[in-house]
């Protein structure tokens, strides 16, 4: 549920400030108190060892996939302010988790094919996610700025060689 609110909300951030304390109190005081309701017993169970998985875990499920289909819908609506590499990636991302979270409707064992594809397409959903984040937003800037450099000094030292008349 997490996961699928915060990439349904991401997009705003794109064209409003974040209140980062704020955010990391919210998200902090939900994690524990989910936390707490595990610890305490008072959590419903999703799987019960020899029945399978129960309908709260089973429709948790599919409404996670339609709070994506919202995310991917949110994000098309605010391309624009996306770099289009940086889009195409969160948006396989989601598709990515979609697909992830109808695997884990289906399984009848923690250790079944169903949960081990789920689990898979989350792990590649994460890869693709650190790949437009970290890569677009750190790697690529930082590979503009050297280019930059490299040119500057090229323009340099052509004027310098005019300059002293070395060709």
């Amino acid at each position: 549920y997490l996961e699928a609110m915060l990439l349904l909300a991401a997009p705003l951030f794109l064209i409003h400030s974040v209140k980062r304390w704020t955010i990391f109190s919210l998200f902090g005081a939900v994690v524990a108190s989910v936390y707490f309701l595990i610890m305490s017993g008072n959590f419903p169970d999703a799987f019960i060892k020899g029945q399978g998985l129960t309908p709260f875990k089973i429709n948790s499920e599919y409404i996670i996939i339609a709070l994506l289909c919202g995310a991917v819908a949110h994000l098309i609506y605010m391309r624009n302010h996306l770099n289009s590499v940086v889009f195409q990636l969160l948006t396989a991302s989601i598709i990515l988790t979609m697909i992830a979270e109808l695997a884990f409707t289906f399984y009848v064992s923690v250790f079944g094919l169903s949960n081990i594809v789920g689990h898979v397409f989350k792990f590649f959903s994460f890869w693709v996610i650190f790949i437009a984040i970290i890569r677009t937003t750190l790697l690529e800037p930082y590979l503009f700025q050297e280019q930059r450099i490299q040119e500057r000094t090229d323009d340099l030292g052509e004027r310098v060689k005019e300059l002293t008349g070395l060709y």
